[in-house]
């Protein structure tokens, strides 16, 4: 999706289906003006505190790798252990790894929101069906961005708390497109399929013509 004007977020957001996702999606939007991405010191956590625990802060260690900076009560309680200081790809196969890996790195490359869907298995077989909203901020301490995400529960089949260990499945993953990029994006999708259950991954990239 490519949000072009301010008029479209409305309908960018509309693709995001937690009200907490959408309202964090806003308040970025909103923050960061006709720029690629806000400030991360700009984010008004007091205006987000409905949401505040479902938060996660994300960059990379001394190897490059994808780590949780800091992760929200709520995150932590959906992937069943305190996540601050792990990787990020610790908990996922190679296949979901992979896809995960290369959104977060073009969110951060070229500034563009993220956003996935995934099933959370716990080791009772509960299952929880969350959407993972990918922001990316400029960290002006050291000059580089940083993800802001919001993980929401869309669907719970048990009213207890996710225990032990976690499976995660990736159903989808897409960008968001955002009208500071030159030019138009590429119109050939990359796509990478892989089933699951009855449902099919699909990832769209695009990128900038040349």
């Amino acid at each position: 999706m490519q949000v072009h004007n301010r008029n479209e977020i409305e309908s960018a957001s509309a693709h995001i289906s937690h009200a907490g996702s959408r309202a964090l999606f806003r308040h970025w939007e909103a923050l960061r003006a006709e720029r690629p991405c806000p400030d991360r010191n700009e984010i008004a956590f007091a205006d987000l505190a409905n949401v505040i625990s479902n938060l996660a802060i994300l960059d990379r260690n001394a190897d490059s790798k994808w780590q949780y900076r800091l992760a929200g009560g709520a995150v932590c309680a959906m992937l069943g252990q305190n996540v601050t200081g792990q990787q990020v790809l610790a908990q996922f196969d190679s296949f979901e790894s992979h896809v995960i890996e290369r959104v977060l790195n073009i969110s951060e490359e070229r500034l563009q929101p993220g956003l996935m869907r995934m099933r959370i298995v716990d080791e009772n077989e509960s299952a929880t069906v969350a959407e993972l909203l990918v922001l990316p901020v400029l960290n002006t301490a050291t000059g580089k961005p940083q993800l802001i995400c919001g993980l929401f529960e869309l669907a719970r089949n048990s009213i207890e708390e996710t225990k032990g260990k976690v499976q995660i499945e990736l159903f989808s993953a897409r960008l968001i497109w955002t009208e500071h990029l030159a030019g138009t994006p590429a119109e050939t999708a990359i796509e990478l399929t892989k089933t699951v259950g009855n449902l099919r991954l699909r990832v769209i990239q695009g990128g900038l013509s040349r």
